[in-house]
């Protein structure tokens, strides 16, 4: 069995990556409310500023744009020379790009047919 497939969450019908099976925490709820909750992207934009470090900051747009480079079949070696980063950095998200039940796969592709 894929350590990735999702499950039915019995009591909210939800489907979701079994986390803490795995030994990861997932995101703490109260906080996944409040970036719901957010009305615009200025209004994301701010509370990321005021929660997150620059580095922290910095760090999830590159995961992001490496990410969307792969999904774009950009070869991992173009990648690490484009952002000066680790081939190693890179195979995490070839990793999970190649999930079929990825989220992230599932937003890029949604991104890309929008384009």
């Amino acid at each position: 069995m894929n350590q990735w497939n999702h499950r039915e969450n019995r009591e909210t019908g939800n489907r979701y990556p079994p986390y803490r099976e795995l030994g990861i925490q997932p995101m703490d709820d109260e906080l996944l409310d409040v970036f719901l909750s957010m009305d615009s992207k200025e209004e994301l934009n701010e509370l990321f500023i005021e929660l997150l470090t620059s580095a922290e900051r910095e760090d999830i747009s590159l995961r992001w744009k490496l990410l969307r480079d792969l999904h774009q079949k950009m070869p991992q070696r173009k990648i690490a020379e484009k952002y000066r980063i680790s081939l190693c950095k890179i195979t995490r998200g070839s990793k999970i790009l190649k999930q079929k039940d990825s989220i992230i796969l599932k937003l890029l592709e949604r991104l890309s047919s929008s384009e």
